[in-house]
C-alpha cells in the first residue's frame, strides 16, 4: 500500500503460547473498525496506538504473547487493498515480556576462546532482550558503557599479551545478565629438541613427580596442554615447545603428586581438542554414563562442564600390577586349540570377571587358549573393535586393565 493516501485499518491478532492469530480484533476481515484505524502522519507514514496490548486484544492472563499480529486494509468491506510483509506474510512483531529477566547475548565472536596477535583487532557484537545499561569491559577495564539500549558494536584492539576476558553485561532495573569470551595472545613457539629418553605419549621421571609429555602434530602450528592441573584453561605456562624437525610438540610439567590421577588433553592451533593418542585411559563423555561401577570400579570422573571430547588420564607413581602366576609356558603351537571370543557377546555382564569366572567352562571344551576380539579403546560401547580410537587403551566397557591382565 506503498501509494495509497486513504484510510488504513489493521486487521490484528496475537499468537501466544496456546496458538496462533487467538484473540483477533476484530474477527471479520473488512470492515471500518474505529479503533483499528491507523492515522495518516505529515510525512506520509500511518501509526496506531495500542495501550495496553493485553486489555485491547482480551488476552487471558494466563497466556503468554508471543507476537502482535497484523495485515493492514483499506477498511472496505472486501477489503480489496491490503499491507503486508515482503513476500505476501503477515507482519508479525515480537512481544517481550516486561516482567521477564534481562537476557544477553554476544553475537560476535562466535567462540568461546579465539587466539589472536598483538596489534590486532576484535569487532565485537551483542545485545540485550531489554532496553538496559549495557556496559562492555577487558579484563575489568571499560571499553564501553551505553545506557538505554539493547545492542553494542565495538572494537577492541589488543594491546597486551596474555589471557583476557571480554565482558558484556546489561542492566535493566533490578535484573542483569552478562556474557563473556575469552581472547588469547599466542606467546612465541620455543623450538628445541625433547628431553633425551622421552617417548612419545607420557614419560614419568624416576621421581613420579613429573613427566614429560611428547606429542607428534606435524603441520600444526601451537599446541596447549589442557588438564586438571590448570582447570582446564588456556596458559602459557602450557605452552608446548616445538621440536626442531617440526613434528612433535613437548612440554615438562612438574609438581605432580604421586599416586594421584590427573586428567588433560592437547589443544591444537587453538580449536581441536583430543586426548594424548598413546593414552592408556581415555575418559569420554558420551560412553562412560553407561559403564556400572561393577564393570569398572572408581572409574575416574570426566571434567564436565570444563573441556569437551576425549581426555587422558595420568597417574604419576600408580603401582605396577602384580602377575600371581610367573612361570606360566604358553603351548606348543602344535598344540594350541583356540577360541575367538568377544567378550561382550560371550558372557551377559560383558566383563573380565566374569570371563575370569567361566575359564573352567572352556577348559571342558578343551580349549587352551582364547583370541580375544579387538578390546582397545573404539567408538561407543559395543562393536567388535575394529574401529580403533585410542590403540593403546583398553575400553572401559569390558573392565579395568588389572582384570585384563
Amino acid at each position: 500500500m506503498a501509494d495509497w493516501t486513504g484510510d488504513i485499518y489493521a486487521h490484528t491478532g496475537v499468537n501466544t503460547d496456546l496458538g496462533s492469530w487467538k484473540y483477533v480484533n476484530p474477527s471479520a476481515w473488512g470492515g471500518a473498525a474505529p479503533t483499528r484505524k491507523l492515522t495518516r502522519q505529515a510525512d506520509g507514514t500511518y501509526t496506531i496506538v495500542i495501550a495496553g496490548i493485553r486489555q485491547f486484544y482480551a488476552v487471558p492472563a494466563n497466556e503468554k504473547i508471543l507476537t502482535m499480529n497484523f495485515v493492514f486494509n483499506n477498511g472496505m468491506g472486501d477489503a480489496s487493498r491490503s499491507g503486508r510483509a515482503a513476500g505476501g506474510a503477515d507482519v508479525f512483531y515480537d512481544v517481550v515480556q516486561t516482567n521477564a529477566p534481562v537476557k544477553t547475548k554476544i553475537i560476535t565472536p562466535t567462540a568461546s576462546n579465539i587466539f589472536t596477535q598483538l596489534g590486532a583487532s576484535i569487532n565485537v557484537k551483542a545485545a540485550s532482550s531489554q532496553l538496559s545499561t549495557l556496559t562492555l569491559t577487558d579484563n575489568g577495564v571499560v571499553v564501553s558503557t551505553t545506557a538505554n539500549a539493547n545492542a553494542l558494536d565495538k572494537t577492541i584492539m589488543v594491546a597486551s599479551a596474555g589471557t583476557h576476558v571480554v565482558k558484556f553485561k546489561a542492566v535493566n532495573g533490578a535484573t542483569s545478565d552478562s556474557a563473556s569470551f575469552s581472547y588469547i595472545v599466542l606467546p612465541t613457539v620455543s623450538v628445541s629438541n625433547p628431553p633425551v629418553g622421552a617417548e612419545l605419549g607420557a614419560t614419568f621421571n624416576a621421581a613420579a613427580d613429573s613427566v614429560t609429555l611428547l606429542f607428534q602434530a606435524p603441520n600444526k602450528q601451537n599446541v596447549f596442554v589442557l588438564g586438571s592441573f590448570n582447570n582446564y584453561e588456556v596458559n602459557d605456562k602450557f605452552f608446548m615447545n616445538k621440536s626442531v624437525d617440526g613434528n612433535t610438540f613437548w612440554i615438562k610439567i612438574g609438581g605432580l603428586t604421586k599416586g594421584q590421577v590427573f586428567t588433560y588433553q592437547y589443544l591444537v592451533d587453538g580449536s581441536l581438542r583430543v586426548a594424548d593418542p598413546l593414552s592408556t585411559l581415555v575418559l569420554d563423555p558420551n560412553d562412560d554414563k553407561f559403564i556400572n561401577a561393577t564393570t569398572y570400579p572408581n572409574l575416574p570422573a570426566y571434567p564436565s562442564g570444563k573441556t569437551t571430547t576425549q581426555v587422558s588420564v595420568l597417574q604419576p607413581g600408580k603401582v605396577p600390577y602384580d602377575w600371581k602366576t610367573k612361570n606360566y609356558k604358553r603351548p606348543e603351537k602344535r598344540d594350541l586349540i583356540i577360541y575367538e571370543l568377544l567378550v561382550r557377546d560371550f558372557v551377559q555382564k560383558h566383563d573380565y570377571q566374569t570371563l575370569i569366572d567361566t575359564i573352567n567352562y572352556l577348559k571342558n571344551l578343551g580349549i587352551n587358549a582364547i583370541e580375544l576380539m579387538p578390546i582397545n579403546e573404539f567408538e561407543g560401547n559395543e562393536s567388535w573393535g575394529y574401529n580403533p580410537s585410542y590403540h593403546m587403551a583398553l575400553d572401559k566397557y569390558y573392565g579395568t586393565a588389572d582384570k585384563f591382565k
